[in-house]
């Protein structure tokens, strides 16, 4: 329920009003089927984008699950905007804001776009780092704000 949710919020695709993961057990492991309302395989049917929000969805949903036995203290995304538009963008910085009370999180981008919506969206304590002129030998320069 939690990752159906966050995935049609996430995404806003009208064709798609529900998300199910069918699990299917195995002797060497699972396999795992995602369909739509009308039990269509997604593979199919989803933009670049809206794989996207699955993914960050599915991530939501594993890290909502481990909460009572082992709770995430850290949450790491690493360029998470890739294929989602500016409402996309949105709905992630406010999905993140609702889902990350008592966690760390770091998030890596070079979008400027998603950079600025973290900054404005995010009503929690942060604090906002770039890294700027690479050096082979030195790393990047560091420094703190914008």
């Amino acid at each position: 329920m939690f990752v159906d949710n966050l995935f049609r919020s996430l995404a806003g695709n009208p064709a798609i009003t529900k998300v199910q993961i069918l699990v299917e057990e195995k002797g060497t492991g699972n396999d795992y089927r995602i369909i739509d309302q009308d039990k269509n395989e997604l593979n199919p049917i989803l933009s670049q984008g809206d794989f996207n929000c699955l993914a960050l969805a599915l991530f939501f949903g594993l890290a909502e699950a481990a909460v009572e036995a082992r709770p995430f203290s850290v949450v790491l995304f690493d360029d998470p905007s890739q294929s989602l538009g500016t409402q996309n963008k949105r709905q992630f910085v406010d999905a993140l804001d609702r889902a990350t009370d008592g966690k760390s999180m770091l998030i890596s981008t070079t979008d400027h776009e998603l950079r600025d919506l973290l900054e404005k969206g995010i009503a929690k304590d942060k604090r906002v780092y770039t890294f700027a002129d690479w050096h082979p030998d030195r790393g990047p320069k560091i420094s703190q704000g914008g």
